[in-house]
């Protein structure tokens, strides 16, 4: 089977750009051929590249014989269901705060719609007015060859990482600094956006003993064996 992955951007190293780059090596994994299509390309379509996966920003050189499009956002939704009007087309909403995660007017293209928590379902059927006969939810996942410890954690937290791309916004940042040095001036790493972002994630959950982080941080801090809080700049 063919499958083309659409996303805004694969140019950060950010949630639904390490998703399409999980997802569309799994696929590959299982025999699939994969192609994503983005407007914005950059490290994350490099690191795809690099693995075997086409990555095309033309909507005019999207394949013809895709058999099925796995679209995130709603203008790069619409493209290829204009490239490809024929093929079924699931759409995957990943959150319900930023406005990029909305379908929108989008029902004459959207065979399926899939929701990663049952809050996203919620907020596609209660604010979306999405029909639940046309949706379901299939909740976020972990590479658990990637993500798996080669240290224990310490029988007394010392170490604590935060990963997140909105550190600094709101209280969030006084708050992490302040608990921390309650606890005994625990020693405290940041990566994301907003710090220092790293494609070796799993090399710093591996050296901490606790992780502040929400979605499919907080599985791969799980996967690895640490003690998770869950907490970002909108609160735990």
């Amino acid at each position: 089977m063919h499958i083309l992955i659409t996303n805004n951007t694969l140019a950060d190293l950010a949630g639904s750009e390490l998703y399409v780059y999980d997802l569309a090596l799994e696929l590959q994994k299982k025999g699939h051929r994969v192609t994503c299509f983005t407007l914005q390309p950059g490290v994350v379509s490099q690191k795809l590249q690099e693995r075997g996966i086409a990555v095309t920003c033309d909507v005019e050189a999207i394949p013809e014989d895709i058999d099925i499009i796995h679209a995130h956002h709603p203008l790069e939704m619409r493209l290829a269901a204009a490239r490809l009007p024929l093929v079924p087309l699931m759409y995957v909403s990943h959150g319900i705060t930023h406005p990029l995660e909305r379908p929108g007017q989008s029902e004459a293209c959207v065979t399926r719609y899939i929701a990663v928590s049952k809050d996203v379902h919620r907020h596609l059927v209660d604010v979306d007015g999405v029909s639940k006969d046309l949706m379901e939810i299939i909740p976020n996942f972990v590479d658990t060859d990637r993500f798996a410890p080669t240290h224990p954690i310490s029988p007394k937290p010392g170490r604590i990482l935060v990963v997140s791309n909105h550190y600094g916004l709101s209280d969030m940042r006084a708050t992490i600094e302040k608990a921390c040095e309650i606890a005994g001036n625990l020693e405290l790493q940041v990566i994301g956006a907003t710090t220092q972002s790293v494609w070796n994630v799993e090399d710093y959950i591996d050296w901490a003993d606790v992780v502040i982080t929400l979605g499919r941080g907080a599985l791969q801090a799980m996967a690895m064996g640490r003690a998770v809080v869950i907490y970002d700049y909108r609160g735990g």
